[in-house]
């Protein structure tokens, strides 16, 4: 199944629930869940995959996820693209270890996907966390292009800080304050900053400081 777009209400139930592949190419999900990924009688594991040019709006009451198991294997959950709103990542109805289901290389969220309560991300993943038009909240975003893409519009005066990989940002606007939160160097406008430090983005030449706060 693939899903190009359309607005999709499960009220309090799921949104979209899958019992084999489907792609979420765009589309607007809102309900009790998101998604829901389920195993049938037959044994056929359902796969939801979000690709890295989703579009998709994921808002859930309760969790943007939910794996159904059955006997120790449940639904599983791809994400490389789309936006993701709930009060949970993910859950479960009955037992089955989270991470094996659910991985993160991508996408944007309003919880940290890295503790949620696990981390969702592969080794090595990129993660950031940006402003938003609300006053005191912040989003997750995830993987090294998509970090790229949406640093290169923060505003002026703005802080973005990178939790973790080995991100290189380019046509950063000047006055934005990059911070290396992670344990790898990363690059701004030509310029490394290695784990710890911040820079704020200025003409010629940029300005790499210490973060007093390490």
């Amino acid at each position: 199944t693939i899903i190009n777009g359309g607005t999709f209400n499960g009220g309090e139930a799921g949104a979209v629930i899958s019992y084999g592949n489907t792609i979420i190419n765009g589309g607007t999900i809102s309900g009790k869940y998101g998604v829901v990924s389920k195993i049938n009688g037959d044994g056929d594991v359902g796969n939801i995959t979000f690709p890295e040019t989703s579009t998709a709006v994921v808002t859930a009451a309760s969790m943007a996820f939910l794996t159904v198991a059955t006997n120790g294997s449940g639904g599983t959950f791809s994400a490389a693209g789309g936006t993701f709103n709930a009060p949970s990542l993910i859950g479960r109805a009955g037992e089955v270890d989270l991470v094996s289901v659910f991985t993160a290389t991508g996408g944007t969220y309003n919880v940290d996907p890295s503790k949620s309560p696990a981390n969702y991300i592969p080794s090595g993943g990129a993660l950031a966390i940006f402003p938003t038009e609300i006053a005191g909240r912040t989003t997750y975003t995830v993987g090294a292009n998509n970090i790229a893409q949406k640093a290169a519009s923060v505003a002026p005066g703005e802080e973005i800080e990178i939790l973790s990989g080995a991100v290189v940002l380019n046509n950063m606007p000047e006055g934005v304050i990059v911070k290396n939160s992670g344990t790898r160097q990363i690059v701004v406008n030509g310029a490394p900053v290695s784990a710890g430090d911040q820079i704020e983005v200025g003409a010629d030449p940029i300005n790499v400081v210490p973060d007093m706060d390490n």
